[in-house]
């Protein structure tokens, strides 16, 4: 390349380079260019039928990139390496196995290999690479990535073991930042948080995938991306078989089998019900979380109204349920024990009032209050001025002063 790069190259002129079996070792600091003014002109050639015999093997840690095109290059054909280092680089040392960044082109023929680099194969700032039938494995962020306006075409690819323990990444395709990835027939396995992933109103096309065993999710999507995956087939991952991690995103089209945590997290989405703001719910149940140990408000413009406050270790809740016509509403107690007490406690020295026509300074109007026992009799209160009377089980109407 070196010696190319000194050369100019006549129009409709191929030049092959072709590479014999071996290990390659490139030195620190130097990294293998393949920006020419006429790179679309250029081919270089490993062994297109086992390409871990014809190995570029970068040196440990990495300080840059393995294989690069840069500002604007195209290059032919790169097919026929392992593009390799000697064990797994990790954030510090965040660089790729394979890029094209700044506008440029690569084209990988079908027998390309990436291992161990943080970023496997990477486009990025409105770069494009061809890499169906690649094979990346343990990267730490992403296997195959497009990133800021880049697009990869990554059709029967395979992305396996990509994660970062230390700081919760590991995607096996993703498309971040307004990119795209076409990686329609690929295969996502062992990844730490995601098989196929689109993030930052990004899009990837991942029909007829397989994303499965994963730790995380089969499929991903967090801040507005959009995965399209119709036919795809999540099995037996860690998490999810899809995953909106936000609900702003959508994903399409997965076949979900055992996967531990079930189908999908259904999301639910800012909606409008007249002129009313509401959450809906997409499937299944509504939920509100915090993944801390605090509280949860309620609050109007007149201020906090109601606190849901944290209790550690949890095993019975508070159930509210609406009515039909003519039954009573309920409050009422649910969750493991087998009998739950139901305590209403007022703060300091208030009161508890039962009563929907009590006004401070006015008499309360006669209501009740009716209790079932184990016995199935009913126990009347009535509250009145003045007295309260009992109505026992066996119907005595009995009166008790009020103070």
């Amino acid at each position: 390349m070196d010696f190319l790069r000194g050369k100019q190259i006549g129009a409709g002129t191929l030049v092959r380079v072709s590479v014999a079996d071996g290990v390659y070792t490139l030195p620190p600091g130097i990294v293998l260019d393949l920006s020419h003014p006429q790179g679309d002109q250029i081919q270089l050639i490993g062994n297109q039928i086992d390409p871990a015999k014809c190995v570029l093997m970068a040196s440990f840690p990495p300080t840059n990139n393995a294989v690069a095109c840069s500002n604007g290059h195209r290059f032919g054909l790169l097919d026929g390496f392992r593009v390799d280092l000697p064990q797994k680089a990790d954030k510090p040392n965040n660089v790729s196995g394979i890029i094209a960044v700044n506008g440029s082109y690569i084209n990988l023929g079908s027998k390309i290999q990436v291992n161990n680099f943080y970023y496997g194969i990477n486009a990025s700032y409105g770069s494009t690479i061809n890499a169906d039938f690649a094979q990346v494995s343990n990267a730490g962020d992403v296997g195959i990535w497009a990133f800021c306006g880049s697009q990869i075409n990554a059709r029967h690819a395979r992305s396996s073991n990509c994660m970062d323990r230390d700081n919760q990444w590991g995607y096996g395709f993703q498309a971040e930042y307004a990119s795209q990835i076409d990686c329609e027939g690929a295969y996502a396995s062992g990844n730490l948080n995601g098989g196929f992933a689109a993030l930052s109103g990004s899009v990837t096309r991942a029909l007829n995938t397989i994303s499965e065993n994963n730790l995380g999710s089969g499929y991903f999507s967090l801040f507005r991306g959009v995965v399209e995956a119709w036919g795809g087939q999540a099995r037996n991952n860690g998490r999810f078989g899809w995953e909106c991690a936000d609900g702003s995103g959508m994903i399409y089209g997965v076949d979900s089998q055992q996967d531990t945590l079930g189908t999908c997290n259904h999301y639910a989405t800012l909606d409008t019900a007249g002129d009313q703001g509401r959450l809906l719910a997409t499937r299944g149940p509504l939920r509100v979380d915090t993944a801390t140990h605090e509280s949860i408000y309620f609050n109007t413009g007149g201020g906090l109204q109601a606190e849901i406050r944290n209790q550690d270790q949890a095993e019975n809740h508070v159930l509210l349920q609406g009515s039909q016509t003519g039954k009573p509403a309920l409050v009422s107690v649910d969750g493991k024990d087998q009998n739950i007490d139901l305590a209403l406690r007022p703060k300091g020295s208030g009161s508890v009032q039962l009563g929907a026509s009590y006004h401070e300074g006015a008499p309360m109007e006669a209501r009740f209050i009716e209790v079932k026992g184990s016995d199935d009799a009913k126990h009347q209160v009535w509250v009145a001025s003045g007295f309260m009377e009992i109505k026992d089980a066996d119907g005595v109407m009995r009166k008790v002063l009020l103070a």
